[in-house]
């Protein structure tokens, strides 16, 4: 036997099933919805347009779930010369601004147990936990400034620059424990080209001229050598002489009036 149903045609262009009661009225049913196998992708569609980009401010905290474009330039807080603030310029500068006269970080790496191997103060300093390299050459003089460079392929240079266009650097190698004390400085090399060891114990003078001193406390330089043997004659380094004038000076109250000749 057929099946045979009584549908009824909606409005909507929809086709709704209709039953009978025993009461002989007819209710419209929920149409029967039957799927068939998927049929083949249709075509790409076209792709949507860019929306308009931002502009202005957010009132309130902002969380982005993903990456951040900026076409200009980027600024958090003040960042002004009396604010604190970050600002990050397009072209790939970046300043950071400190309110505070004293040191703060101003940039730091953290590694992944919590570690930072590098730290930058507003102050100018700096703490490496790793070797420092360098392999530029130094082209450029800066005044009061020591620079560490790579001059030629087998030549590396520290170099220490004096203060004006007179003065010539010096450069000091010290010793220290962990709170500063005891402290020792092996090794100076004047700005006369003369160098100091062991606390200006011996040394060389600016020509090349060997000085020491003697296990008896006598500062003597070497005047001669002759078959094997050496001459010493007394001798007062040009630091000790600067010592004893600024002690004189201190206890005669003096204002650097002394002759230059004083002893």
């Amino acid at each position: 036997m057929a099946d045979v149903r009584l549908t009824i045609v909606a409005e909507d262009g929809q086709v709704y099933p209709v039953l009978g009661t025993p009461q002989g009225t007819l209710v419209l049913q929920d149409p029967e919805v039957v799927e068939g196998p998927q049929g083949p992708p249709g075509p790409k569609g076209e792709d949507g347009k860019d929306g308009d980009p931002f502009s202005g401010n957010f009132a309130d905290d902002v969380t982005f779930g993903g990456s951040a474009e900026f076409a200009g330039d980027a600024t958090v807080g003040s960042a002004t010369g009396g604010d604190r603030g970050v600002r990050i310029f397009k072209d790939g500068g970046v300043y950071i601004y400190n309110s505070s006269t004293s040191p703060e970080f101003a940039f730091k790496i953290i590694d992944k147990d919590s570690n930072v191997p590098v730290t930058i103060k507003t102050d100018g300093s700096a703490e490496f936990a790793g070797v420092i390299s360098t392999s530029g050459q130094n082209t450029t003089n800066t005044a009061s400034t020591l620079k560490l460079s790579q001059e030629r392929a087998n030549v590396s240079q520290i170099r220490a620059y004096g203060s004006n266009g007179s003065t010539v650097g010096s450069l000091e190698f010290r010793v220290s424990a962990s709170d500063g004390a005891p402290s020792y400085t092996p090794l100076v090399l004047n700005n006369d080209n003369s160098a100091t060891f062991a606390g200006n114990k011996a040394g060389f003078t600016a020509e090349g001229y060997l000085w020491c001193t003697t296990r008896r406390g006598d500062t003597v330089i070497l005047d001669a050598t002759s078959n094997g043997l050496a001459t010493w004659a007394d001798y007062t380094p040009p630091a000790r002489i600067s010592q004893i004038r600024d002690k004189l000076d201190a206890n005669r109250g003096d204002t650097g009036e002394m002759p230059a000749d004083t002893p």
